[in-house]
């Protein structure tokens, strides 16, 4: 809630009790029940007047292959991330729980010689926030539910339990490499372990679960989860804060940009033989970054989403529904503020150059070049002021609308609790 990730991680033998330890029954909750229950709750209680956004996503690795279970999808790796995946967005701690039922009929369950209903797959719950005050916080709180590795007396079983052991062993070499501080770690060598990544890597909270049985015959199963809790209990996770610049705070660091630049540049002007090769590079530098930070300001600071914001106090729920905001930005824009600066950008290298050609008559020109795209950050900000008051406006519009739906779906919450998450224990 304070935009650190998290993430908690189950691991063990199969019917070891992973799954009833992340969902748990009506009568005793499990860790993710346990821990909606705890967002919630703190947003209802949270003192200061803070937005919330909050969605689900449900992912399992069956046999090397990532499948989203609340769509037909197919997700991607790009770089070190995972797109293409669906997302819900959650007003409710009953919104989830139907997010997570509509999951688990999805997700590929089995028998096995130890579990007549036993996980072949990793499932992964992700249960993203994003706070809005004088900042935006953004984090992702992950529950992973691993498959345990055990043999099973089909041929489909003993195919499923390769895979399973596989990524396994890739978990397992990951927090090995960590915990001995190696400078390279090999997430690559299994999704689970690319999917893993961003709670592994060092930015995120992290507890790991480990699950045993008594059983004799499962020594040497639980000798190994014994010694893969050591290994994790080494690795030291430094998990820092998750901030998103907003869109006046950055429409502000640019107008800083150039005014900076403006000061250089017309000292370059002045005294262009006073300069070493370094100062002009850097300057030259600067030009570009100042073009790049005004061209990205005409465009809007993160992509448009259909989400469900909540407007908090202490003890009261004020949650609200916004449609998606028009994007007043255009390519027309863009352009126009493009253009200016092209000629800006060869005024100055021609300045920079010391060239005969930047005489006088290039200095009102890149005056009024700047003032044009100082106007274009102006209109911008009026624009991101305008938005806020109509944000504000249909708050208002729909809190009546609200404070009936929430009656509604105190009923359903309560159907839900009783009836959809009644699952036997998992392992």
């Amino acid at each position: 809630m304070r935009g650190y990730h998290g993430a908690v991680v189950a691991y063990g033998q199969t019917a070891t009790g992973k799954t009833h330890t992340m969902q748990g029954t009506p009568q005793e909750p499990g860790l993710i029940p346990l821990a909606v229950e705890e967002c919630f709750e703190y947003i209802e209680l949270e003192e200061t007047e803070c937005v919330y956004a909050l969605r689900v996503s449900y992912l399992e690795v069956y046999n090397e292959t990532v499948r989203d279970l609340l769509s037909d999808r197919t997700p991607r790796f790009v770089d070190d991330r995972i797109e293409n995946v669906t997302e819900e967005s959650v007003a409710s701690i009953g919104d989830v729980y139907a997010v997570i039922v509509r999951g688990e009929q999805r997700r590929h369950v089995g028998s096995t010689d130890a579990n007549a209903r036993s996980s072949r797959s990793h499932a992964i719950l992700r249960l993203s926030i994003e706070s809005k005050a004088s900042t935006t916080l953004t984090a992702t709180l992950s529950f992973v539910d691993l498959a345990g590795s055990e043999k099973g007396g089909s041929a489909a079983r003993s195919r499923e339990g390769k895979y399973i052991n596989k990524s396994l062993h890739a978990l397992a070499l990951v927090v090995a490499k960590l915990a001995d501080g190696h400078a390279h770690i090999p997430y690559r060598d299994s999704k689970l372990t690319r999917l893993l990544q961003p709670a592994l890597g060092g930015n995120a909270r992290v507890a790991v679960v480990c699950t045993v049985a008594l059983a004799p015959e499962a020594a040497e199963e639980t000798a190994a989860t014994l010694m893969f809790a050591s290994r994790a209990k080494k690795v030291v996770q430094t998990a820092r804060k998750n901030s998103v610049v907003d869109a006046e705070s950055q429409i502000a660091s640019y107008r800083a940009q150039v005014d900076d630049l403006k000061g250089q540049l017309k000292a370059a002007r002045e005294q262009p033989a006073s300069l070493g090769a370094d100062e002009r590079a850097a300057l030259a530098a600067a030009l570009d970054q100042l073009e790049r930070l005004i061209l990205r300001s005409g465009r809007p600071v993160s992509p448009k989403r259909d989400e469900r914001f909540f407007a908090v106090g202490r003890r009261r729920e004020r949650s609200r529904t916004l449609p998606p905001v028009k994007d007043s930005s255009s390519g027309e824009e863009e352009i126009a503020v493009e253009q200016p600066l092209l000629r800006i950008k060869a005024a100055i290298e021609r300045a920079l150059g010391g060239s005969s050609s930047s005489s006088s008559s290039d200095t009102p020109l890149l005056a009024d070049d700047t003032a044009f795209v100082l106007q274009q950050l102006d209109k911008v900000e009026a624009e991101n002021r305008n938005l806020k008051t109509q944000v504000s406006h249909l708050t208002s519009l729909l809190h009546a609308r609200e404070a009936e739906l929430r009656k509604i779906k105190g009923g359903r919450r309560d159907l839900l609790i009783s009836g959809t998450l009644r699952t036997p224990p998992l392992g």
